[in-house]
């Protein structure tokens, strides 16, 4: 008795190739969200590894850690990030980068300028020390919407993600926040699904978006004019 081969006609192939990319299309997109929310939980990772960091070399050197600002004479020697990689607190200088932005490595051959360009610290925590703006943790109060409030660690920020437009391109930024950097640079990121992390002063960790700054839940702190202008301290998505 013959048997016959059994083949698969040009309609039933056409019809396999439809449903598989029908279930791809479905599926992609899930994939994608959750490779970028695992990128966004690595990023939090980073950064409250650096929060811990920051706290320990303050604990060590009188409540004080590195500088945040590019003061006069300023060199990548004196910024709050050598000094944590300096001390041996951090040390994979990657840690200092969110792996979701560029440069997403650290250039360790032009490493004078690469600090500039990692996560950047809230600028309002600073104080004014012996000509530079170090991050400081000795904080008493804050100023708020031209009012001084007591200061207030589990809503003041002291890291995010951040972004700055510099010569050599978009970048992140070693600080957020200076009131004066309507040029683009300085901005937080929310760069992980409309979102930023940000690590607080009390050491929690939190993926923040916009509307809590310009509602200020979260303490950058900015005046109301400020925080509502998104141009100048804020920069959504990619």
């Amino acid at each position: 008795m013959k048997t016959t081969k059994q083949y698969f006609s040009l309609i039933e192939l056409l019809i396999v190739i439809a449903i598989i990319a029908i279930l791809a299309g479905l599926l992609l997109p899930a994939l994608n969200a959750a490779r970028e929310k695992a990128a966004a939980v690595n990023c939090l990772s980073r950064e409250k590894q650096i929060g811990l960091g920051l706290a320990a070399y303050g604990n060590d050197n009188g409540g004080i850690c590195g500088n945040a600002s590019n003061v006069s004479g300023m060199t990548d020697d004196n910024l709050w990030n050598w000094s944590l990689y300096n001390s041996g607190i951090i040390a994979n200088p990657d840690l200092f980068l969110c792996p979701s932005f560029a440069p997403e490595k650290f250039d360790r051959n032009s490493m004078a300028s690469a600090w500039y360009y990692t996560y950047g610290v809230n600028y309002a925590g600073t104080e004014s020390l012996n000509g530079g703006r170090p991050i400081s943790f000795n904080l008493k109060k804050i100023t708020q919407d031209s009012r001084t409030l007591p200061f207030q660690p589990s809503r003041t920020l002291l890291l995010a993600d951040s972004y700055g437009k510099v010569t050599a391109g978009e970048r992140q930024y070693f600080n957020v926040g200076m009131w004066w950097e309507a040029i683009g640079h300085s901005r937080i990121h929310f760069r992980h699904q409309l979102r930023a992390s940000a690590v607080f002063y009390d050491g929690h960790g939190a993926m923040t978006t916009m509307p809590q700054y310009q509602a200020a839940e979260i303490i950058l702190p900015l005046d109301s004019w400020a925080r509502k202008n998104d141009s100048y301290f804020f920069k959504l998505g990619r």
